[in-house]
């Protein structure tokens, strides 16, 4: 019988396979280089040079990826595509919230500091 992995994203808090395993069996990491490649113009080579020099953990918030219920993901800006690096998705889906405004970002960092 498989051993359940904990994972709080998922529904009912477990998955049946930890990541290293799901990298396995995702046919040799074609799912991902495919989506890599045609969504960011990256090789699964980059990614993992990326992921290598930011030593596998999140630029802002500096989790490492093991600590993480889902992997690291490729942080963008929507007007160039161009990639900034590897965020973890909370640290990822904020500045996607605020659009990459920095006046909406300061104008938040500056509600945090009155009334945090």
């Amino acid at each position: 019988m498989a051993k359940l992995v904990p994972d709080k994203s998922r529904p009912g808090g477990v998955r049946s396979k930890c990541r290293s395993c799901r990298e396995k069996s995702n046919r040799g990491g074609k799912n991902k280089e495919n989506h890599l490649k045609r969504t960011y113009g990256l090789s699964l080579s980059e990614f993992n040079t990326m992921l290598t020099k930011q030593k596998e953990c999140c630029l802002i918030c500096q989790k490492h990826r093991n600590e993480l219920p889902v992997d690291l993901h490729v942080d963008h800006c929507h007007t160039t595509g161009k990639v900034r690096g590897l965020l973890c998705y909370s640290c990822n889906a904020a500045l996607g919230g605020f659009k990459d405004s920095l006046p909406l970002l300061a104008s938040a960092f500056e509600y945090i500091l009155k009334h945090g």
